[in-house]
């Protein structure tokens, strides 16, 4: 019961105290992998990501994007 509580615990700390980051962009699930579109304001980052929406692919974040590094090696985005 202690260990897994540990267990738990860690996993918890791990993920609130993970390193993160805003960029201005747009992140895009395509293919089930996340693709981020960067570039100055009014260069169409939205107008490419709803050429994507509607080849079928989902909008996670538009405008602002956060990112939370879990690992040396795995990003998660999201818009919130």
């Amino acid at each position: 019961m202690t260990t897994e509580f540990i267990d738990r615990v860690t996993k918890f700390l791990e993920w609130k105290l993970a390193p993160t980051t805003s960029i201005h962009g747009v992140l895009m699930d395509v293919f089930g992998v996340g693709v981020l579109i960067l570039g100055k304001s009014g260069i169409g980052k939205s107008e490419c990501a709803l050429d994507l929406i509607l080849r079928g692919h989902r909008l996670v974040a538009d405008d602002m994007v956060f990112i939370q590094k879990r690992s040396p090696s795995l990003l998660l985005g999201s818009g919130f």
